[in-house]
């Protein structure tokens, strides 16, 4: 038990060193688990910190081989856009690796759908960097309640 408590005490004195150098995926455009109606022309990836990406590839489900995405560009940067082929409708997986500046690799995946069905995002919805799951601003400080009994 002694030995859980340490654990757990030294992993929370690191925490914020740790949350502070990790490299993250932040938004993807498409947006993971979106559906689009018109296949999109590009990817962007943008990163919570410059990473240099080193590998990307894309597959439509049901198919078996994974189709890697090149040129990749060479210098690190927090954003990336790459050019994406003539994508046709159905679901697809976006598989990517970074290596970061803290020396870090990252993988991860994004998934989006191209349905001539899908209504289109307005702006706002498209942009929800900082939001929580219900549009709320986490940068911008929460109001004070409101006093008892109003």
């Amino acid at each position: 038990m002694k030995r859980i408590i340490s654990t757990l005490l030294i992993g929370m004195a690191l925490l914020p060193w740790v949350a502070e150098a990790d490299t993250y995926l932040e938004k993807a455009i498409p947006a993971d688990g979106s559906a689009v109606a018109v296949a999109p022309a590009q990817l962007t990836l943008m990163f919570s910190k410059a990473a240099t990406l080193t590998a990307l590839s894309i597959q439509k489900t049901g198919d078996k081989v994974w189709q890697k995405l090149r040129p990749l560009p060479k210098e690190p940067a927090e954003s990336f856009k790459v050019t994406l082929p003539k994508l046709t409708s159905g679901s697809y997986t976006v598989k990517f690796r970074v290596f970061s500046d803290d020396s870090q690799v990252i993988a991860g995946t994004t998934k989006f759908t191209i349905s001539p069905d899908a209504k289109p995002m307005d702006s706002k919805a498209m942009d929800m960097k900082g939001m929580d799951m219900k549009g709320v601003d986490m940068k911008k400080p929460m109001p004070p309640p409101p006093p008892p009994g109003k």
